[in-house]
């Protein structure tokens, strides 16, 4: 393939100093298959993305105050950049539109649960929509009919080696404290399944200063306080096989359409059995993958048991070497060349 030159828009991998989030770790996941296949992948963001700037990031305007970061080894402006790049891939939560780009432009998306996902796909003019499931292709026939829409699947790419010592009565809840994840759920579920044994813990990993981790200090301190859930530090997402490995079960209540189950698919492949909410793309990803659990309602007598009866084993090893297969970065890898075939690259 010619050398050809991509600019990555939106929560970017390669500005921003800790890639998290399932739109984010798939964006990175592209630039690098990307770059596996000789491209120069340059990068520009939202300042909205950014807590702070990066070295080597300038700042740069681009038509209706649209201000965005830029990090480039030959330090040409951006507006050179866009008018020169081959290709330019806008990620689902980025705002600009309309990029004077010579190129085609392609829509990263990864869900259409939230309004400004949907304002993307409706703003712009796409050459073509990456989507991580089926599921959320189907939601965008009647948007974008005209659009072509690629299947372009999340990957495992942590090392599953370093997977922790198992824990039998220990819940992993790997997200936010916020209710769109069932955080109230949770707690109920906890208290159901203490009355049976008292054993039982739930850790919730914590990030620091993040934003979006609680709405408010008073908040924090109201969903902590309960004494059966254990706090550990937050911990980049290529080290949270050793994560997923110390729980007997992963919870994933979700409230919200899941575009794909990034969190169900991780824990699964490394070994730790899923109970989540019926919604979104969950129930095909259950169809491919064993281990992930599926109920309507998390709080509740019938999911306690169901968590005790799924504590009781691992997912197997085969199951788990499954999973990895199935959403590898070949297959990834595969999918990404498919679609720049159709780009004409």
């Amino acid at each position: 393939m010619v050398a050809c030159t991509a600019l990555f828009l939106g929560a970017s991998p390669l500005l921003a100093s800790q890639v998290d989030g399932g739109a984010q770790r798939v964006g990175n996941q592209v630039v690098g298959q990307l770059q596996v296949l000789g491209w120069r992948v340059l990068s520009a963001t939202s300042p909205q993305w950014l807590g702070s700037r990066p070295a080597g990031a300038r700042w740069a305007s681009l038509g209706r105050d649209q201000y965005l970061l830029a990090r480039t080894s030959s330090g040409e402006p951006l507006q050179n950049i866009l008018r020169n790049a081959d290709l330019c891939i806008v990620m689902d939560r980025f705002l600009g539109t309309g990029m004077p780009v010579r190129g085609p432009t392609v829509l990263l998306l990864s869900n259409l649960a939230y309004d400004n996902e949907i304002a993307a796909v409706q703003r712009g003019t796409w050459d073509q929509i990456w989507v991580p499931s089926d599921y959320v292709a189907s939601q965008l026939e009647d948007l974008c009919p005209a659009t072509p829409i690629l299947i372009v699947p999340p990957a495992v790419d942590f090392d599953i080696r370093t997977r922790g010592q198992h824990r039998k009565f220990s819940l992993l809840m790997p997200h936010r404290m916020d209710e769109l994840k069932g955080w109230s759920d949770a707690i109920e579920l906890c208290r159901l399944l203490l009355i049976e044994e008292s054993a039982w813990t739930m850790t919730v990993p914590i990030k620091q200063h993040d934003q979006w981790e609680v709405s408010s200090g008073a908040q924090a301190d109201s969903m902590l306080r309960h004494a059966f859930i254990r706090t550990r530090p937050w911990v980049p997402y290529l080290s949270m096989a050793a994560v997923y490995g110390q729980h007997a079960v992963t919870l994933f209540p979700t409230v919200l359409s899941e575009g794909f189950g990034l969190t169900a698919l991780e824990s699964v492949a490394c070994g730790t059995p899923v109970v989540a909410t019926r919604r979104g793309n969950l129930p095909s990803l259950a169809k491919r993958i064993a281990g992930l659990h599926l109920v309507d309602r998390v709080a509740t007598r019938h999911t306690a048991a169901l968590v005790r009866e799924v504590a009781e084993a691992s997912v197997s090893e085969g199951d788990a070497r499954h999973a990895r297969e199935c959403f590898s970065l070949r297959v990834q890898g595969t999918a990404v060349q498919g679609a720049l075939r159709g780009l004409g690259f």
